[in-house]
């Protein structure tokens, strides 16, 4: 998936991992960021199958990069396999 965000003046791009069913991703603080005060989320998904989606932002921890989006609308998603430490 790829999740791009415009605020007007500014934008960037990034990826993202699906955490669960109902639309939460897991993606970078930085690739968000410009997004907190009013900028827009749109994430597209690497099989085509699913049109472009609009996002927002769930929360946010800039001191380790990570941020958390919810995808608005659009149906269930799957979400990605995690291993086990076995």
């Amino acid at each position: 998936m790829s999740i791009s965000v415009d605020s007007g003046s500014s934008g960037g791009t990034g990826s993202g991992v699906v955490l669960r069913s109902d639309g939460y991703v897991l993606t970078n603080n930085h690739v968000v960021a410009d997004a907190v005060d009013g900028g827009t989320i749109t994430v597209s998904f690497n099989d085509k199958a699913l049109t472009d989606l609009s996002a927002k932002i769930v929360g946010t921890d800039p001191k380790t990069d990570l941020a958390v989006i919810k995808v608005v609308g659009g149906p269930h998603l799957t979400p990605a396999t995690l291993g086990t430490s076995s």
